[in-house]
């Protein structure tokens, strides 16, 4: 997609996504199955595989808790977090990505994949039972130009998400953020201990909008600090 057909398309889908986000506060009830019925008319070449009506079951259907789910996205999430959602992941990654993706498969004849997974660090700062980053010790780091060329790499095969693990990958979220903040058309999702997260990596998130957080623990504090430390629990 060129870049002039790229704006246009961006700037139609971001209107499409405010009146959607719109509609969901105002009545969820007959909002989901709207939406839906857009996406199955407008998205065939993309949704392929897609099962409509069990979607339409489970989305329209308060019972459930992926129609619970989304509507507390839309009415909690922070606006900025939520539109870049929206964008990186419905547009970018679902539509444009998906698209050159399968361009990109027939040029070079193997798998592009849809996300790609990367360790920023080995390092962590923690020492858990069991875990393999510790095999590897704190001396390995993808560094800022490093992460900056594979994500560049990857948006000109059409992917447009990142899962980091580590180590912990926190250990490096100035450059995480500074990743975030350059390639702000990306989604970024971080496996983490969640010891280094505080007010100010939560305001820097809220400000760049692409970087999720999925928090590593073990249920209850007893089970939780047995492997992974005392008070680590409470620290979370």
């Amino acid at each position: 997609m060129n870049k002039i057909k790229h704006a246009a398309a961006k700037k139609v889908f971001a209107g499409v996504m405010d009146y959607a986000v719109d509609q969901v506060n105002k009545n969820p009830e007959t909002a989901y199955e709207k939406i839906i019925d857009t996406a199955e008319k407008y998205l065939k070449d993309f949704g392929k595989g897609v099962n409509w009506d069990y979607l339409r079951k489970v989305a329209c259907n308060p019972e459930y808790t992926l129609n619970r789910y989304i509507t507390s996205m839309v009415q909690e999430l922070h606006p900025n977090v939520l539109k870049t959602t929206l964008m990186n992941l419905g547009f970018e990654a679902f539509y444009n990505g998906t698209k050159t993706i399968h361009e990109m498969r027939e040029i070079h004849k193997c798998n592009i994949p849809w996300i790609i997974l990367m360790d920023p660090t080995s390092a962590c700062n923690l020492h858990c039972t069991g875990c393999w980053a510790a095999e590897y010790g704190n001396k390995l780091n993808l560094s800022f130009d490093d992460m900056d060329s594979i994500v560049t790499q990857g948006k000109e095969l059409g992917v447009y998400f990142y899962m980091m693990t580590g180590g912990e990958p926190m250990v490096r979220k100035k450059d995480i953020i500074e990743l975030c903040r350059k390639h702000n058309d990306c989604v970024f999702f971080a496996y983490t201990n969640g010891t280094l997260v505080d007010e100010a990596l939560c305001k820097q998130m809220q400000e760049v909008g692409n970087l999720f957080l999925a928090l590593s623990v073990e249920g209850e504090p007893d089970v939780n600090d047995m492997r992974r430390g005392e008070g680590v629990y409470n620290k979370v």
